[in-house]
């Protein structure tokens, strides 16, 4: 199998082992930025067709985190989701009798064809017009006549999320012109999107959303400010301990700039986790890494609260060597180049994520609106009527996921058990870098 070679660093794929048990995922959940989505995307839609525009790609959006961060294309899954998110309120609020066509991941389609795409300058925005980009339904492929991308922007001590849509055209690609700008409160989901750490105190774990997003957020900007914490029994720290092996060496977890950090792998390093509750209750744990998770391999297209848990019992410990593809079957991890792996998006790498569940019995499922919740590389469809129908059940479905399962060396394996966690609720992140 081949793939588009990004750089020459490490990266890696992995299997879980021992006595972890499994448990189904939490209700969608979607955050604060995506109802506000929907509503902008009608407007979008309609001033292109005023403009005459025919055809629309949304590329990545840059991200900022605080007051001091740097505008990147690093910051967790955000950047990459918020392009994604927007193509499906794009692709919902059309009109099917006359569709606007809407590409489908258009800077992954521009990547594939110069290495060195980019809507940073002048003339690389002049060069994203020269490529054709294959419409989100049917099997056409169309030149853009305009592209939408943007900024998230994480402020006001992390409270405010401010996401600023704009575009730029195939008559004047020099000139980026601003289409809207939303502002929502930061929520858990944010945070997690944002590769952000942050833990609640249990009193905090029961009650509505609005306060225990409030406490997650003051909790992670603290953390990125580097201010001293006052240890609890609920952080997560306290929770969860997580340790990782490269070849049989613990390696030791760095802070720098408010991001934990951990040494970069080097290509054949055998690679272990070990993952310890510390608590005296059952918790759950989502373990991703380069935003895939370890149980069937689910992708980052989905809020971590979607995905499968590992159960762990009170005072348990746990080692992890790999990605569990089935119940008898794993793909042990190994350490290559981003460029031999296949269909992985260069700017989710790099990246580990430990969520922590514990039970909660105020926890009630919803059914929302989540854009986040869709995968259009899962939904073929032959029009855009077709499309619609298909991704409104996805966008409020109640989540009972399975995952997709990729390319490696599997493994028979001892069997997994199922156990439940009832009522999880998500009140920890752990997001620990290993590069860039």
């Amino acid at each position: 199998m081949s793939a588009r070679k990004y750089d020459q660093r490490q990266a890696w794929f992995a299997a879980l082992a021992l006595g972890l048990t499994l448990t189904a995922c939490s209700p969608a959940r979607a955050d604060n930025i995506d109802m506000k989505l929907m509503q902008v995307a009608q407007d979008l839609v309609n001033k292109a067709r005023k403009d005459g525009i025919k055809n629309l790609g949304i590329l990545k959006f840059q991200t900022k985190v605080g007051k001091d961060g740097k505008t990147s294309f690093d910051a967790g899954v955000l950047n990459a989701n918020m392009a994604s998110r927007l193509e499906f309120a794009l692709i919902m609020v059309n009109d099917a009798k006359n569709p606007l066509g809407i590409t489908r991941n258009a800077s992954q389609a521009a990547g594939a064809k110069d290495k060195n795409a980019s809507y940073l300058t002048d003339e690389g925005r002049k060069a994203l017009f020269n490529h054709d980009y294959p419409l989100s339904w049917g099997n056409t492929t169309v030149k853009v006549d305009r592209f939408l991308t943007g900024e998230v922007h994480l402020t006001n001590e992390l409270k405010d999320t401010i996401v600023k849509i704009k575009s730029f055209d195939r008559a004047m690609p020099a000139t980026q012109r601003d289409e809207s700008t939303l502002t929502v409160k930061t929520d858990r989901s944010i945070l997690s999107d944002a590769g952000l750490t942050f833990s609640l105190a249990k009193r905090g774990a029961v009650g509505d959303n609005e306060s225990i997003d409030d406490l997650a957020v003051k909790e992670a900007a603290a953390r990125l400010e580097e201010k001293p914490l006052t240890p609890t029994a609920d952080s997560i720290e306290n929770l969860i301990g997580v340790k990782i092996f490269y070849d049989g060496k613990e390696q030791s977890l760095k802070t720098i700039n408010g991001a934990l950090r951990v040494d970069e792998p080097q290509k054949g390093t055998k690679i272990r986790f070990g993952l310890e509750n510390k608590s005296n209750e059952k918790l759950g744990v989502v373990l991703r890494i380069n935003g895939i998770n370890t149980l069937q391999m689910e992708g980052p297209e989905k809020q971590i609260e979607e995905c499968l848990r590992w159960v762990l019992d009170a005072k348990g410990k746990y080692e992890v060597d790999g990605f569990w593809i089935e119940k008898t079957k794993k793909v042990p991890f190994v350490v290559e180049s981003p460029g031999a792996l296949p269909n992985l998006d260069p700017l989710k790498m790099g990246l580990i994520e430990v969520a922590v569940f514990r039970q909660d019995p105020e926890v009630k499922a919803k059914e929302v609106v989540s854009l986040r919740a869709l995968t259009a590389r899962n939904v073929q469809a032959k029009s855009l009527e077709d499309m619609q129908l298909k991704l409104l059940p996805l966008s409020t479905r109640k989540l009972v996921h399975r995952g997709i399962i990729a390319g490696g060396n599997a493994q028979e394996v001892g069997k997994l058990d199922e156990k439940s966690l009832d009522s999880p609720n998500f009140v920890g992140l752990m997001s620990i870098r290993y590069f860039p």
